[in-house]
């Protein structure tokens, strides 16, 4: 019996936040369900409104970081493991000519979300790795060649006589690149309530 009014200062509290939002001109979802595995990219303008969002484990939602992304949801069903991410991309690895490319920065999100079920969601804005560099190849040793030969001496005695010709001069290393820079993380502004017992 005491639950009832916590339930209803939930809701009253998720339709205050949720019409605090500036979604633009995009047209809310009814709903939107992501199969076990399923990745879902966000539209263009980078927003995604739902009525009601279903994510099975393992689903992810799929921010471009180039922009602020947001993400608003009445009443969401969320499975183990999902993953809501504006990770920016991995920068592209060095070759001989070019060092590692620095990884792209994660986008910043704004989410607004009631979970009236959760297993468990990560939320990822963390920039992208930088490509590795290109690792240059070791130079070589010199060779050489060794003869032995017996010389005798006045006194009749043998002695052995070791010489060491250079047959190939050594060689220098080849240089390598440097790697890129790690992209900065994006922020997060997450605003969300938890149905009470809803905890998976």
């Amino acid at each position: 019996m005491k639950k009832k009014p916590i339930l209803r200062s939930a809701f009253l509290l998720l339709s205050i936040l949720f019409g605090s939002r500036t979604y633009g001109q995009v047209q809310p979802l009814p709903r939107l369900e992501l199969q076990a595995g399923e990745v879902y990219q966000v539209g263009p303008k980078n927003t995604l409104v739902v009525d009601t969002l279903i994510l099975h484990d393992k689903a992810t939602i799929r921010f471009a970081p180039g922009t602020t992304g947001m993400l608003g949801v009445k009443v969401a069903y969320v499975g183990n493991n999902c993953t809501i991410t504006s990770k920016g991309a991995d920068g592209a690895h060095g070759n001989r000519e070019a060092a590692g490319a620095d990884g792209e920065n994660g986008g910043n999100l704004d989410i607004d979300i009631h979970f009236e079920a959760l297993g468990s969601l990560v939320i990822d804005t963390r920039g992208g790795s930088g490509g590795k560099g290109y690792t240059g190849k070791p130079g070589s040793k010199p060779r050489t060649y060794t003869t032995s030969h017996q010389v005798t001496d006045s006194s009749g005695k043998t002695y052995t006589v070791h010489k060491t010709d250079q047959v190939s001069t050594g060689t220098n290393g080849e240089a390598g690149t440097p790697g890129g820079a790690g992209g900065d993380g994006g922020n997060l502004t997450l605003s969300y309530i938890i149905a009470p017992t809803t905890l998976c």
